[in-house]
């Protein structure tokens, strides 16, 4: 554990989800209205279509979404572990009358507080390969407009 937590960094990691949350969607939104354009030609004139643009839409998704419930089952592990491992430690305590020292009662705030931190910082880190997809998708589609 390389520092002690600010409690303002789990505010921080909120508004950071938050905004990825906000660019994505914004995002999304221009990616769908460019390729109901595409699809809307293709429907009108199958031999013109887009075929690599159109094929790329699953695929695309399918890795981004596959690549987010990864990290989300990871974060998931690692949390649990956490938790379980300071669970543990709190019962070891308790069991031999309390803490010996003040030392082993920082110790176990501060690892309460770094899950605290890991816990808030995993909906951005499941969020990201989404949001980097869809945001990457947006201005290759913009510049393909022009």
């Amino acid at each position: 554990m390389a520092r002690y937590p600010n409690p303002f960094d789990l505010w921080q990691e909120a508004v950071r989800a938050t905004t990825m949350a906000a660019e994505t969607a914004l995002a999304a939104g221009e990616v769908i209205a460019s390729r109901s354009a595409t699809i809307d030609h293709a429907v009108r004139n199958p031999f013109s279509a887009d075929h690599a643009e159109l094929a790329q839409m699953v695929s695309e998704k399918v890795a981004a979404f596959s690549e987010a419930g990864y990290i989300a089952l990871r974060d998931a592990y690692m949390l649990q572990a956490e938790f379980a491992s300071t669970a543990v430690r709190a019962g070891t305590y308790a069991g031999r009358g309390g803490f010996s020292a003040f030392g082993e009662m920082l110790g176990m705030w501060e690892r309460a507080a770094h899950g605290a931190m890991a816990a808030a910082g995993a909906p951005r880190r499941s969020l990201k390969p989404i949001h980097r997809r869809a945001t990457a998708n947006a201005r290759r589609l913009k510049r393909k407009r022009r």
